[in-house]
């Protein structure tokens, strides 16, 4: 932790200092560290450094990275930043929604969401190594009746996370023009799982007495 904290204060000083388009050696010290580190063990102070790395600078090796159940793969670096930015920005969102009312969006107007970006293979794995699981169109549509969010009001106020996908020629599966993604500790998709299984997870110590829901 200390060494990632020496690094953070190296990058601020030193930041810009590498060729242009081209992260300095701290900077690419820095996001190493950080990927191959349990999000858990990660010191707050170094977090806005890291999530203010450009990936297009980072050069194109690969890397130890732990992902969020701590198995430790072996991926391209800029794969391991977007997808350990990408698990830190939904663990926010997480943590920020506990602070929230048990009913997010009562008396509010809706909101507005920017059209899905255009998806890939490179995308849908660097959700996965985040901790994300797709969700069919299907469950997105109970869930949303289930909790009366909109799919919109789904990403504001939970992490779903859509994409939108055209599928290559002769592909061997076929995936929906659509395709949906939830956190692993979200609780909307554990209000899914538990659709499937039975289970109901609310009302424990962890998920408090309610389910998620917007209005």
């Amino acid at each position: 932790m200390a060494n990632l904290l020496a690094l953070t204060l190296a990058c601020g000083m030193a930041f810009g200092a590498g060729k242009a388009g081209i992260a300095d050696k701290d900077t690419v010290k820095l996001v190493e560290m950080f990927v191959k580190t349990e999000t858990a063990d990660l010191p707050p102070e170094a977090i806005p450094a890291f999530m203010e790395v450009d990936p297009e600078t980072l050069p194109d090796k690969t890397v130890q990275y732990v992902d969020p159940k701590g198995h430790t793969l072996k991926i391209k670096m800029k794969i391991a930043y977007g997808a350990k930015r990408e698990e830190l920005l939904a663990l926010k969102r997480l943590s920020d929604g506990k602070r929230k009312a048990p009913v997010r969006r009562l008396g509010l107007e809706d909101p507005k969401c920017a059209e899905p970006p255009q998806g890939s293979e490179q995308m849908v794995g660097m959700w996965k190594f985040a901790g994300y699981s797709e969700a069919d169109e299907d469950d997105v549509n109970w869930v949303s009746a289930e909790t009366h969010c909109s799919q919109c009001e789904l990403e504001t106020e939970f992490t779903l996370r859509r994409m939108s996908w055209t599928n290559p020629p002769k592909a061997d599966k076929q995936y929906p023009s659509i395709r949906f993604f939830f956190h692993e500790k979200d609780p909307v998709w554990v209000l899914i799982v538990s659709h499937h299984t039975g289970k109901n997870p609310f009302g424990t110590a962890f998920f408090g007495t309610g389910k998620p829901t917007c209005h």
